[in-house]
């Protein structure tokens, strides 16, 4: 493992893969945190923090320093490099994300993104200059952020364009969307996809087209409690739908989906949103003890059973957040369990 560290402090439990290399004047790994195979780190202050991994084949260069916020991911093939690399909380991206391009070695190459926010497949962030992204947000597949625009000849009067781009909290890129520099992205923007947004969008606002102008100035609808309640329930009939494919046997459920019992592996489980004010969904009955995911509060807390994990996952799917340390797990299809049981009774046969 090449490991060129002036200083470290990796704690015990931290993992660096043998195949990956790091050049850094200090290296800070907290407990939990991995580096996978053939990761090329290169930079000054690298901390990862407690629970974050750095997945397999990804090159960072961050000149100044890399922060990665616990419980945070950075996915396969990852690409990155800037001056500064800052990354919050429960961080995710998934698979050939790139940042950096043009102007990455500037002095403004700075990415600081919040807590709980995704880059997807295919995201590309260009750092020439700043780019500042709240919590919540997300880059859908094959977005584009750019900070500057210039390639023909200004001196023949082509425009040329060095402007950074601010994201509120909450935003959301939709795929094959471009938002061109010196744009804000006000809070709870929704960038419809294929769009290329060129200038500011109030907050809350859908906007949409080429260039992208204002569609709907809030998308967000009034609710009341039972209406807050009703959505819960409808999203558990849902969720009931799937088990079956999961190989998990529904045995009784409410009509209006507020509750339903189910076995699993030898166990049986009862899920049931509570009556009280906050939307509180408790899964009991599994050996690894009682959940409570409070969907107000968005924690997960008890019991880990694989029930409750897989709900937590299909909640996050549907809209309904849940910020915690744990790694997703969901419930794999029984078909699909089947089959790789064949495979490796082929392979060890």
């Amino acid at each position: 493992m090449p490991l060129n560290v002036a200083e470290r402090d990796i704690d015990p439990s931290a993992v660096i893969a043998g195949s990956s290399r790091v050049v850094a004047d200090r290296l800070r790994m907290e407990a939990g945190a991995k580096i996978g195979e053939d990761v090329q780190i290169v930079g000054g202050d690298i901390h990862v923090g407690p629970g974050a991994e750095i997945r397999a084949g990804a090159r960072i260069t961050a000149i100044e320093g890399l922060e990665l916020g616990a419980g945070s991911v950075l996915g396969p093939g990852l690409k990155a490099s800037a001056r500064r690399l800052t990354f919050g909380a429960d961080f995710w991206s998934t698979n050939r994300v790139l940042i950096g391009g043009g102007g990455w070695q500037g002095p403004d190459s700075i990415l600081t993104v919040g807590d709980s926010t995704s880059f997807f497949d295919g995201a590309f962030v260009n750092v020439s200059e700043h780019v500042d992204m709240g919590s919540g947000c997300a880059l859908s597949a094959d977005t584009t952020v750019l900070t500057h625009g210039c390639w023909q000849p200004v001196l023949a009067g082509y425009p040329s364009l060095f402007a950074p781009v601010v994201f509120g909290n909450e935003v959301v890129v939709f795929i094959k969307s471009s938002v061109l520099p010196g744009v804000t992205l006000g809070e709870g923007t929704t960038v419809a996809a294929g769009s290329v947004v060129i200038k500011d969008t109030p907050p809350f606002s859908l906007v949409g087209g080429v260039p992208a102008r204002v569609i709907k100035t809030d998308v967000r609808r009034q609710l009341t409690a039972d209406d807050r309640r009703d959505l819960v329930c409808a999203t558990l009939v849902r969720y009931v739908q799937t088990l079956d494919w999961k190989g998990v046997e529904v045995l009784d459920r409410a009509a209006d989906g507020s509750s339903f019992r189910a076995g699993h592996a030898g166990v049986e489980v009862t899920v049931r949103v509570a009556d009280d004010a906050p939307l509180r969904i408790h899964v009991e009955g599994a050996p690894e003890g009682s959940t409570v995911i409070d969907l107000d509060a968005m924690t997960f807390s008890g019991g880990a059973s694989p029930l409750a994990e897989d709900l937590r996952g299909f909640l996050r799917r549907s809209g309904m957040k849940i910020v915690t340390d744990r790694p997703f797990r969901s419930l794999p299809p029984a078909q699909l369990t089947r089959l790789e049981s064949m495979g490796r009774e082929a392979t060890s046969g």
